[in-house]
């Protein structure tokens, strides 16, 4: 066990686990090769997610916003030849833990 695996859990982040679930989300349609448009179209098949994101966000369907742009960050790294970077800070798996 290395120094960093030691010590209390992360902090919960309601934000950061979104981001988190948008990046996973993502990657996953690239991994399993679907389109934009197809990834739309998944996205549009979860109508109590979208409910409640238009209800909780002033009628914006926030989860599916999210994904859309993650995935469009990944298409154009890998489109250019260059390496998606994470818009969370710290990265996922760095930065501190908190006290337990």
């Amino acid at each position: 066990m290395t120094a960093t695996d030691e010590g209390a859990p992360f902090p919960w982040n309601d934000g950061r686990r979104e981001l988190l679930r948008g990046e996973l989300d993502a990657a996953l349609f690239h991994l399993y090769g679907l389109s934009r448009t197809d990834v739309e179209y998944v996205l549009e098949t979860f109508p109590v997610v979208k409910r409640e994101d238009e209800a909780a966000h002033e009628g914006a369907y926030r989860t599916k916003d999210l994904i859309l742009d993650v995935y469009d960050r990944m298409a154009q790294a890998r489109a250019t030849g260059g390496e998606y970077r994470t818009v969370l800070d710290p990265p996922p798996g760095e930065g501190p833990r908190h006290e337990a």
